[in-house]
């Protein structure tokens, strides 16, 4: 019984694993991220520079990828770009 339970579980374990790394994807090149910011409407994109350029950061991250679906690293690199182009006022 012992060993059955322990069969299942290292099963289990394995094909959460697998399933796990399968969900990883490459980055989008920076072209494409850029196309999918440029491509919101002007005021989804101005409320992400303007959430990016009063310090937070973390809401215009959540903002751009509600809006675009890119990923978490891409869309800070989004962010911190804008912060860094738009003096904080």
């Amino acid at each position: 019984m012992l060993l059955g339970l322990a069969i299942v579980l290292f099963i289990g374990l394995g094909i959460g694993f697998v399933m796990g790394s399968a969900r990883k994807r490459a980055p989008l090149p920076r072209e494409e991220v850029r196309a999918r910011f440029d491509a919101l409407p002007p005021e989804k994109r101005e409320g992400v520079e303007r959430l990016a350029a009063d310090g937070k950061k973390i809401e215009a991250i959540k903002e751009l990828r509600e809006a675009t679906g890119l990923g978490l690293a891409e869309a800070k690199d989004v962010v911190d770009q804008a912060a860094a182009e738009r003096p904080i006022s």
